[in-house]
């Protein structure tokens, strides 16, 4: 993983001012079908019975999110369905207006947060940005 340093202004919170941090230099995001390459590589499955498995997968998790249920895929996490929502002084008064969003949380695994401990770390130098004052 590369990080590299930001001169950042913090508006909040006891350190308020320029201050410098890190932050993660991101990637392209990675397509299924090279994530896909990548599980064949690593494994003994072939890469079309691994996009089979992917195709199906987002459709089993959705139905059983939907039923309410949790689900934990081993070594990996659990995916849980999350809702914010406004409240009502009745009960009377709440419907399905009052749901403000829906989403997919993720909670990863302890296994694959240990794993994360385990990743090269490096830090590029420090460069200025244009409009920085120096």
């Amino acid at each position: 993983m590369k990080l590299r340093k930001q001169l950042k202004n913090i508006t909040v919170g006891p350190n308020q001012g320029k201050r410098y941090m890190l932050e993660i230099v991101r990637g392209e995001q990675i397509s299924l079908n090279t994530l896909c390459e990548l599980i064949a590589e690593l494994s003994t499955v072939h890469r079309s019975d691994v996009k089979a498995v992917f195709d199906v997968v987002g459709t089993a998790l959705l139905i059983y999110l939907a039923e309410g249920h949790s689900v934990k895929i081993d070594d990996f996490g659990i995916f849980s369905l999350r809702l914010n929502a406004s409240t009502e002084e009745n009960h009377q008064d709440l419907t399905i207006e009052n749901i403000d969003n829906i989403r997919i949380g993720f909670l990863a695994d302890v296994e694959l947060k240990e794993k994360i401990k385990d990743i090269r770390i490096s830090i590029e130098p420090y460069k200025p940005s244009d409009s920085e004052d120096q």
